[in-house]
């Protein structure tokens, strides 16, 4: 399982490099033709990973404003270490069920992470996409 969080990680840190410079207002800025913006973007990684808000069928057009995005960094940064020390104490022993969108089953932890890179990733490629098409300040 280590590979995987070091996936994780690396997929983080992609896409931290893909936002850094960015505004408030870019950040929360939804190009023409998406459905939210890159702030969303972001928590829904956070929380997806933690199933708590910002979910699937979220509204994105929600605006963040900076104290709020300054935590979801923060949590975006924090929560993969989180997660492997959580996983290598072995606190995961409940037995679940989760059809994914992506119509995957997760069974158990290991199958939940693998599938979490493969969700990050898929996101990876959103902002970057995102990214080419907001407006520079000046």
């Amino acid at each position: 399982m280590k590979y995987q969080f070091t996936i994780l990680n690396t997929t983080r840190q992609n896409i931290l490099a893909v936002t850094e410079g960015l505004t408030l207002e870019q950040f929360n800025f939804i190009p023409n033709n998406f459905n939210n913006s890159i702030g969303w973007q972001i928590g829904h990684l956070v929380v997806t990973q933690q199933l708590l808000n910002y979910k699937k069928g979220s509204s994105g057009k929600y605006i963040l404003e900076q104290d709020q995005l300054d935590t979801l960094i923060s949590l975006f940064k924090i929560l993969p270490l989180q997660l492997a020390t959580d996983y290598d104490a072995d606190i995961f022993t409940n037995s679940f069920e989760y059809q994914t969108s992506y119509k995957v089953t997760l069974r158990n932890i290991e199958e939940a992470i693998t599938f979490n890179n493969i969700h990050e990733a898929m996101h990876l490629g959103t902002i970057v996409a995102m990214r080419k098409l907001i407006p520079e300040l000046s």
